[in-house]
């Protein structure tokens, strides 16, 4: 799960403490911070995103961890390296590029070089998508959380 939570430096605030919490609190075995980034410069996916590759991350880690441990959970962090689908534009407003091991170029590159080709009605078109049916989510009874845990491990 990906809140894009962290701050502009990808360090972990109190608002991702409180979005994990209930996770641990309601029975999981585990929590899995989603979507980390390991190479900030070059392979930050979006905003929000935490930082592995900053020293000073480690200090809101260890709050993170210890809260998702109070309730008996284990926390586990997902890696990232957005490789070729980083967020290209926000690296390139800081004078930077994604670095791959491919040389093609982003499939969000290609999306928005292929959508200024085309004439300005069609983008409006593409701009003005929505959902037709309203969707509900329904928060997971504490049982079901532990039981889903449980299964992955």
């Amino acid at each position: 799960m990906v809140p894009c939570m962290a701050t502009p430096e990808g360090w972990v605030t109190k608002e991702l403490i409180e979005f994990y919490r209930p996770f641990a609190k309601g029975g999981a075995g585990i929590v899995t911070v989603g979507d980390s980034a390991i190479n900030w410069e070059h392979a930050m996916d979006h905003e929000g995103q935490l930082n592995l590759g900053d020293d000073n991350v480690k200090m809101g880690l260890d709050d993170l961890a210890d809260e998702i441990q109070r309730y008996g959970a284990v926390i586990s962090v997902e890696l990232n390296h957005g490789g070729r689908f980083a967020n290209s534009m926000n690296l390139a407003s800081k004078g930077l590029k994604p670095v791959s091991s491919t040389p093609k170029p982003a499939e969000i590159d290609e999306f928005f070089s292929k959508l200024q080709a085309r004439p300005q009605e069609k983008w409006k078109k593409c701009q003005s998508l929505s959902l037709t049916k309203p969707f509900k989510i329904s928060p997971m009874p504490q049982a079901d959380a532990r039981t889903v845990a449980l299964k992955w491990l």
